[in-house]
């Protein structure tokens, strides 16, 4: 069963995949977005292109699960526009991959914190020190942050042994009263 990762963002976003919890049994790949301007029209086809490139791969693979990352907005101007933009692109990227799998689970970013580092507060050294530790060796903290949801997806499907206690509660957080039906996806269905 292959399961899935992704970072989403507007102008980069990293998606990792694969069938188990070793470096060896995943692919991970950051998806690039052009700036085509601020029209509505360029806007939408940045969109359109974005995901695009990010669905030619899940198309073939066909994930089963995928945990995304919810936004975490920073502050600054533009904070309106920004959200609206992100809303905008952020829809059409579920609408397509709900196409793929109906079992899409929103992931906080202090959850997939804890998952990853036991501490919701951590920073993105402390993601990048723990994957790097378990073999993990990637271009960007973007492709860190999918690898630790695909993980996190991985355990959640009992693909994947947790370890902790924190990952046993940041995965009870993200699929609530689905974890049994999630864990049932790695048999194969019955004849």
């Amino acid at each position: 069963m292959i399961v899935a990762g992704i970072d989403p963002g507007q102008a980069k976003t990293a998606v990792t995949w694969g069938p188990g919890p070793e470096p060896a049994d995943c692919t991970s790949r950051l998806y690039k977005s052009d700036r085509l301007g601020d029209s509505p029209r360029a806007r939408v086809k940045r969109i359109e292109v974005h995901v695009a490139n990010i669905l030619r791969d899940l198309d073939e693979v066909k994930p089963r699960v995928i945990f995304i990352e919810q936004y975490s907005f920073g502050q600054g101007s533009g904070q309106v526009s920004r959200l609206a933009y992100a809303g905008e692109w952020r829809s059409i990227l579920y609408w397509h991959l709900l196409d793929i799998t109906p079992r899409i689970y929103e992931v906080a970013p202090g959850t997939h914190k804890k998952f990853v580092t036991g501490s919701g507060r951590s920073n993105k050294a402390g993601i990048i020190t723990k994957l790097a530790q378990l073999g993990y060796d990637v271009g960007s903290d973007d492709e860190y942050d999918a690898i630790g949801l695909y993980r996190m997806a991985l355990a959640a499907c009992g693909l994947m042994e947790t370890r902790t206690q924190y990952e046993d509660e940041a995965i009870a957080t993200v699929v609530k009263g689905d974890r049994e039906s999630l864990l049932a996806l790695k048999s194969p269905p019955p004849f």
